[in-house]
C-alpha cells in the first residue's frame, strides 16, 4: 500500500494506480486513523484481486463484484461492506472533472438490493392519503381516524391534558413534517429554532458511523431542517403552551419541570397517536417514528425534490442514500 499523500483529482490516476488515489482521497476526509487503516486494507485486497483477473475500474461489471465476493469467501455482512465501500469510490471517481460522462457504478444496484431484501425488514411507508390525514391531525389537533375511534376510543384531549397533547402533536410533526430521528428530536433545545419553519440540528460526534464510508452506519451531521407547514403550526402551538409554565431549555421535555424525555417515551407517545388515528400496522408499515421519517422522504420524492436537497434536509452523508430510499419506496408502492 502506498503511503504518500497525493491529490486524487485525476480520473486517470484512479485507473492506473487506484491504491494511491484511494489513499489520497482518504487523507482528505475527516476519518479516524484506525478506520483509515481498515479501509486501506479492504481496498488493497480488492485492488490486488482486480489485478490478478486483469480487471480495471473503468471496465468492472456488477457480476464481477459477485465473483470477487464468492472467490474471497466473504460472508454476507463482509460482502456488503465491500460493496458499499466500492460504491462510494465510484461516486468519488464519477464526480471528478475529467471523468467520462455517463460512467457506471457497478456497486449501486447491489447496494440497493441489499437494502430492499436484506436481513432487515423493508422500509415502511404510509400512503399519500394516510400522510395527509396525519398532517391534518398535526395541524388541527383533531384526530380523524377514518370513521371510527381508532383502537382505544379515547380522545387526545382527555388523555393527558392540553400540555401533553400539544407537545405530542408537535413531536409527531417533527418526524412526519421534518424527517428527524428520535435522538435528534431528543437533543433539541429552544435555541435550535432559527425561525418559524427552520430547525438547526447540532452536530453529534457520538452518532454511530459518523465517519463511515462503507455503509457500516451513516451518521448524522450538522444540518438545518425546513418543516412542512402543518408541522410549523403544531410547533407554534406547542411553543405557546410551553411558554406558560415550563422550565428549562429542552424543546420537548417530559414534564413542566424541564427534564428531557426518555427516547422510549417518545416512541410510546408517537405510537399512541398513530394508534388513535387508526394507523397501527396499516399497509404493513409499522407505527413508529422511523416510518414517519420515511414518509417525510416519500413526500419529497413524490414532489420530485432534487436528491441533493433531500439529502441535506435529512442529514444524509451523500445522495446515494436518497436513491436507496427511492428504490425502497418504489418497491413498497409495487407491493402494497
Amino acid at each position: 500500500m502506498h503511503t504518500q499523500t497525493l491529490f486524487d483529482s485525476s480520473y486517470s490516476l484512479w485507473m492506473t494506480d487506484p491504491e494511491v488515489a484511494f489513499s489520497s482521497w482518504l487523507a482528505s476526509q475527516n476519518i479516524k486513523k484506525d478506520s483509515i487503516e481498515v479501509y486501506c486494507w479492504m481496498w488493497g485486497k480488492f485492488c490486488r484481486w482486480m489485478a490478478e483477473h486483469n480487471y480495471r475500474l473503468d471496465t468492472l461489471e456488477k457480476d464481477q463484484l459477485g465473483q470477487f465476493i464468492n472467490e474471497e469467501e466473504l460472508v454476507k455482512k463482509q460482502g456488503y461492506r465491500y460493496v458499499r465501500l466500492i460504491e462510494r469510490v465510484y461516486l468519488r471517481i464519477n464526480s471528478l472533472p475529467d471523468a467520462p460522462r455517463n460512467t457506471i457504478n457497478p456497486a449501486k444496484d447491489a447496494a440497493k438490493n441489499r437494502l430492499a431484501i436484506g436481513k432487515d425488514a423493508p422500509m415502511g411507508f404510509f400512503s399519500v392519503e394516510d400522510r395527509r390525514r396525519l398532517a391534518l391531525i398535526v395541524e388541527t389537533g383533531q384526530v380523524d381516524d377514518g370513521g371510527g375511534k381508532g383502537k382505544t376510543g379515547k380522545s387526545l384531549k382527555g388523555e393527558a391534558g392540553i400540555w401533553k397533547r400539544e407537545r405530542d402533536l408537535a413531536l409527531l410533526g417533527m418526524f412526519l413534517g421534518g424527517g428527524l430521528k428520535v435522538h435528534e428530536v431528543n437533543g433539541l433545545t429552544i435555541s435550535c429554532i432559527l425561525n418559524a419553519e427552520t430547525i438547526a440540528l447540532p452536530y453529534d460526534p457520538k452518532a454511530r458511523g459518523s465517519d463511515a464510508i462503507d455503509g457500516a452506519g451513516a451518521g448524522t451531521f450538522e444540518h438545518q431542517v425546513k418543516l412542512e407547514p402543518f408541522a410549523v403550526l403544531a410547533l407554534q402551538r406547542w411553543l405557546h403552551q410551553r411558554s406558560l409554565n415550563t422550565e428549562g431549555n429542552v424543546l420537548f421535555p417530559s414534564s413542566t419541570k424541564g427534564a428531557a424525555m426518555d427516547p422510549s417515551s417518545i416512541f410510546r407517545r408517537i405510537q399512541r397517536l398513530l394508534l388513535e388515528a387508526g394507523l397501527d400496522q396499516i399497509n404493513g408499515a409499522r407505527s413508529c417514528c422511523q416510518t414517519l421519517r420515511n414518509c417525510f422522504a416519500a413526500t419529497h420524492l413524490d414532489r420530485e425534490t432534487p436528491a441533493g436537497e433531500i439529502a441535506q434536509l435529512m442529514g444524509f452523508v451523500d445522495v446515494v442514500t436518497v436513491e436507496r430510499v427511492r428504490f425502497a419506496y418504489e418497491q413498497w408502492k409495487k407491493g402494497k
